[in-house]
């Protein structure tokens, strides 16, 4: 099913090279007949061999623009398919013009195909027909190109300027086809219809019944109309193809010669020739007749408008998460929610496009079977071959740079950055994104020196660091925030992040819990880090450690106020009245801990540094925070503390807690870790654990004990 896919978009792509440049041929054409007409070399051809010649030169000229690497700004393109739109209605505001001075009977014509419906009398020809008339609209819908290809210039999350740009698609082509559709058959006669069939905006203006003058410059305007909206497009849709031939041929479903690039970068020499040879034979095998293209590509885009709805249907069963849209129409049932809109829209196309095979349309059973073809050989051809993911441009804006600023970056003081690593691992993005409120929101990942960089050339992205960033835009799109994306190389992790973080202001640090190192452990090296780095006394940083289990530690990083209990609050005070009594009321609680804090340091920079130790380790206890996880029975809690912290040091906190609560923990640890623990007890305390221990318990955890420390 995927190489029928591809086929089909394969497909849709070469006919749509081919039938814009066909357009631009016939309008060409029908511009200079009378000129053609008049020269030896073109008097001795017909139009259709005149349209065939120019639409292969057309595509010819933009093969050699993508060889020598000479791409328009995409500004230039834009504001070329404004001029071009801006053309057409002109020309719609003078055809509606003309039928007012006629006194066309508007509503009449416009109700007559409605008010024939009864008079077939066989209803299965008329559904037919009726289902055969949609699939040659297909074509003026497009396959989708042009949005998809905007969407990659929108800044995450991009479903809110999809939506725009596709209302105004809609918009623009109901008004171009329907408008312009209805004024080609009131203004031209119907003995002339058929020679401006191919070019009915040609024949609107010649039949406006303006002044010669005022007639000429729009006729030479429609033509500038059609070449700006329609070169583009073909330029587009061969470019595209390019890029297919390319992928196809790195996965091995196609000559591995279509692969390597062009030396003017860019393009690739192979797929680059491939893809305008097929253009060139598909328009010379049709003749470059637009309706036999037109019906064809519309073909095309229904075989690969299905299958994506056949996808996304499967994707619905498979990922039962929220999704940032959903097609309209749903009807839920109970649990379940059946997609009626998407049903509908894949009803309707796959009955246009069987009407038109089953009414022996020749140009669609030969797209229909090109498409078949293609699946097949790529299907062959991907037998055996590597298993290899096509290296492709990032669909998204990524920052790469070792010297990161706000200026660069755009993002406001005091953001939130998150770092990423894993693919698979963005909880800690998640509650990011919910928790930022109006702040900007930064993910970095860290690119490490003389181990990732030898992935990435120079400084684009690696395919693993644009598979994660795809990951990281698919969530901002589910949960609507705006992000920037941003890759600093670095020695490590810490190094990076904190750099960073200085950089650009940020109030926050997000990351997820580590594989090897302790919530705290991981405070402690990002705190050293912050301490050793030049920065503006003002600037705080707040370090969010987001647990697998869902829970959250958060560390103030250098100098911060403390966090102070009751208890500590009415230490102080206590402390504050005995020197009140003694010094006088001039002294002021601050002053007391200053005092305190003052001979503590002294006496850890002096020969009382052990005792000062001592002070702090009984203070601290962190067997207390053990203990009363344990006593109120939070087990998620209670693995977090425990996880990732050497054997040595759990093993001494342990020895602390009650001979109950050690049992608990012992249970909680898994297998391996609760063994190393158990070594570091004394011989007196590893007897009485096991006297408490279940027996199966004491027997898993003898034999993952080392053969040396098992005897007692």
């Amino acid at each position: 099913m995927a190489n029928i896919a591809t086929a089909a978009v394969l497909t849709e792509r070469l006919l749509l090279v081919a039938l814009a440049c066909a357009l631009c041929g016939q309008y060409a054409v029908s511009f200079g007949a009378v000129w053609m007409a008049e020269w030896s070399v073109t008097a001795r051809l017909t139009i259709q061999e005149l349209v065939t010649l120019g639409a292969i030169i057309l595509i010819g000229l933009l093969w050699t623009r993508s060889r020598l690497g000479l791409q328009l700004p995409s500004t230039a393109v834009a504001k070329a398919v404004w001029v071009s739109v801006l053309l057409i209605l002109t020309l719609i505001v003078f055809g509606a013009v003309a039928i007012l001075r006629q006194g066309v009977p508007v509503l009449e014509l416009a109700l007559a195909p409605f008010l024939g419906f009864g008079v077939n009398p066989s209803f299965l020809k008329w559904a037919l027909q009726l289902f055969a008339g949609f699939a040659l609209v297909l074509p003026a819908l497009g396959g989708g190109g042009s949005l998809a290809r905007a969407a990659n210039e929108f800044a995450p999350p991009r479903l809110d300027a999809v939506r725009q740009t596709s209302f105004l698609i809609v918009v623009f082509v109901f008004i171009l086809t329907v408008f312009s559709s209805f004024l080609f058959v009131v203004l031209v006669p119907a003995d002339q219809a058929p020679l401006w069939a191919s070019t009915p905006l040609s024949g609107v203006a010649h039949h406006l019944n303006l002044p010669a003058l005022v007639n000429g410059l729009v006729i030479v305007l429609v033509l500038a109309a059609a070449f700006l909206m329609l070169v583009p497009s073909a330029h587009a849709a061969l470019e595209d193809t390019e890029q297919l031939l390319r992928r196809l041929s790195a996965r091995g479903a196609l000559p591995e010669q279509l692969a390597p690039r062009a030396p003017s970068g860019g393009s690739t020499t192979g797929s680059l020739n491939a893809a305008a040879a097929a253009a060139m034979l598909v328009t010379f095998v049709s003749g470059a007749q637009v309706s036999w293209l037109s019906r064809a590509y519309g073909i095309a885009i229904a075989a690969a408008l299905l299958l994506k709805i056949a996808a996304i249907l499967r994707l619905r069963t498979t990922h039962r998460e929220p999704q940032p849209f959903h097609v309209p129409f749903n009807l839920r049932l109970g649990r379940r929610e059946i997609p009626v809109g998407l049903t509908v829209v894949g009803s309707v196309v796959g009955l246009s496009a069987l009407a038109m095979l089953l009414l022996g349309d020749i140009p669609s059973i030969a797209a229909a079977s090109l498409i078949c073809g293609l699946g097949v050989s790529m299907a062959v051809g991907r037998k055996g071959s590597r298993s290899a993911v096509a290296d492709q441009d990032a669909p998204f804006e990524l920052l790469t740079s070792p010297d990161v600023s706000l200026g660069q970056v755009d993002v406001r003081p005091d953001n939130v950055l998150v770092a990423v690593r894993h693919p698979h691992s963005l909880a800690h993005l998640v509650g990011a994104l919910q928790a930022a409120s109006d702040q900007d929101v930064v993910v970095v990942t860290i690119r490490l020196l003389g181990t990732d960089e030898e992935a990435a050339e120079g400084a684009g992205s690696t395919p693993d660091e644009r598979y994660l960033f795809s990951r990281v835009v698919a969530l901002t799109e589910r949960y609507g925030r705006p992000v920037r994306l941003l890759i600093v190389p670095a020695e490590n992790v810490f190094d990076g992040v904190i750099a960073v973080a200085l950089r650009l202001h940020s109030a926050e640090v997000y990351v997820g819990e580590s594989s090897t190192l302790s919530a705290d452990e991981q405070a402690r090296l990002l705190g050293e880090i912050w301490d050793r780095a030049e920065k503006p006394r003002s600037q705080q940083l707040r370090l969010v450690v987001y647990r697998n289990s869902g829970r959250t530690d958060a560390y103030h990083l250098g100098a911060h106020p403390p966090s102070l209990t009751p208890g500590d609050l009415d230490l102080i005070h206590r402390v504050w009245l005995e020197a009140v009594k003694a010094v006088g009321p001039e002294v002021h609680h601050h002053e007391v801990v200053r005092a305190a804090l003052t001979q503590m340091e002294q006496q850890l920079t002096g020969p009382q540094r052990e005792e000062a130790l001592a002070v702090i380790r009984n203070v601290a206890r962190p067997a207390d925070e053990l203990a009363a996880a344990v006593r109120v029975r939070d087990y998620s809690r209670l693995r977090g503390l425990v996880r990732n912290r050497h054997a040595n040091d759990l093993a001494a906190v342990l020895t602390q807690l009650g001979l109950e609560d050690q049992v608990i923990v012992f249970r909680i640890l898994p297998r391996k870790e609760a063994a190393a623990v158990f070594q570091y007890l004394s011989r007196e305390q590893q007897e009485t654990l096991l006297k408490a221990m279940a027996q199966e318990d004491v027997a898993a955890l003898l034999n993952n004990m080392a053969p040396d420390d098992r005897t007692m």
